[in-house]
């Protein structure tokens, strides 16, 4: 998957924003469950300018915090390791939250899903050779809604309903090219794939 996606996160009420190809935090995003504590405060700490220096130098990681001043992508990002200290900085409920996210496979998964699209769509393009994009609109929606995944929440979905969907985009693929052309009969075969996996 080429193209980076903001995904969001939630811890309680509060959604903290991870971009998928960087797997870079918004610090910004989850400062705000906590009155008081700033993102230039924790910045300025001695503890802090340490570590960022020891990423560079030791890790490779060339800016490991950004600060974006506006559009979408506004707000102090940081790569993981960074993103991790600074929710111990916040709360132990932070600290555990953004130890788990930083271990899950959400953004690999992501990136799988979109890989298997890409198969599905070059399926499509073989296959029906479609005349209009709706073709590839449909097929998306009802793998997608086969997957559990409503319509424009496939960057809120989980793990494992993003796995669920790349593995019925592979079967959708795979079965237009043994020439089930019936999307009807695409469908009842996805099911009875997906009856079997669970």
């Amino acid at each position: 998957m080429i193209t980076a996606q903001i995904l969001p996160r939630q811890i309680g009420a509060l959604t903290v924003r991870q971009n998928h190809k960087t797997q870079y935090f918004n610090l910004t995003d989850m400062a705000k469950g906590y009155p008081g504590k700033f993102v230039a405060d924790w910045l300025k700490r001695e503890e802090t300018k340490t570590l960022i220096a020891y990423l560079q130098v030791h890790e490779g990681i060339e800016i490991p915090v950004k600060t974006a001043r506006g559009g979408p992508d506004k707000g102090t990002w940081a790569h993981p390791l960074v993103a991790i200290d600074f929710g111990m900085w916040l709360n132990v409920e932070f600290k555990v939250a953004i130890l788990k996210w930083a271990m899950d496979n959400l953004c690999l998964v992501r990136d799988r899903a979109g890989d298997s699209f890409k198969a599905m769509t070059a399926a499509i393009q073989e296959v029906l050779q479609p005349k209009h994009g709706i073709t590839y609109a449909q097929e998306a929606a009802m793998v997608q809604e086969l997957a559990g995944i409503p319509i424009g929440k496939r960057n809120e979905a989980s793990e494992d309903k993003l796995r669920r969907l790349d593995k019925l985009e592979a079967v959708n693929a795979r079965l237009l090219r043994r020439g089930i052309l019936s999307r009807e009969d695409r469908r009842r075969r996805i099911q009875d794939a997906l009856e079997l996996w669970e």
